[in-house]
């Protein structure tokens, strides 16, 4: 699960950003799988946390559990976040760590896992419309975990700067979901009768 979700992102996502898998500390102790990093402001603006179900007891720890460090903690704490690094004119991707990350999970069951990894095309230039559709997946679910923690503005505005990253993340978030929906739209629209 977590390499699948991590080469949907890298793939969809584009040379906007910076997608790397969280360091061994990070997963273990902190609980994240991916961190992504905005290129145009060089700050990392959210961290997954994988789990390979849609229901059940493992579904429902991981999402209390994220919803919770969101909530009660301010997002996830880094010691091997990432950053970028502009000093000598050209930006490059540092090693920093990193507070206040908006934690988001990313599940999925292992039907889609598995067809998913079969649907998986290696070609960069290239994606699958299976692939297409997981990356349509992931983004709705991040807007809607977004807006769930929204409604909780109370606790969020505990943490200012968490409340900041969500908002930005969900910027960015929103255009590409309208971006799937308009091409998976034209696709539906060229196909003949």
């Amino acid at each position: 699960m977590e390499m699948l979700s991590y080469a949907i992102f890298i793939k969809n996502l584009g040379d906007e950003f910076v997608v790397v898998r969280s360091s061994p500390h990070d997963d273990r102790v902190n609980k994240v799988d991916t961190l992504i990093l905005d290129r145009k402001t060089g700050t990392l603006v959210c961290a997954f946390d994988e789990v390979s179900a849609i229901n059940g007891i493992d579904y429902d720890k991981k999402r209390s559990a994220v919803y919770g460090r969101n909530l009660n903690g301010g997002g996830a704490s880094l010691k091997y976040g990432i950053g970028a690094d502009n000093s000598d004119g050209k930006q490059s991707v540092i090693i920093s760590k990193a507070s206040n990350i908006p934690v988001f999970y990313i599940a999925l069951d292992s039907e889609n896992i598995k067809n998913g990894m079969k649907e998986f095309l290696p070609d960069m230039g290239n994606r699958s419309e299976f692939e297409k559709k997981l990356f349509s997946y992931f983004v709705s679910s991040i807007i809607a975990q977004i807006e769930g923690l929204e409604l909780n503005e109370s606790r969020l505005n505990k943490y200012p700067e968490l409340k900041n990253k969500l908002v930005a993340f969900k910027h960015i978030m929103e255009p590409l979901k309208a971006n799937v929906k308009k091409s998976q739209a034209v696709k539906t629209r060229s196909k003949p009768r």
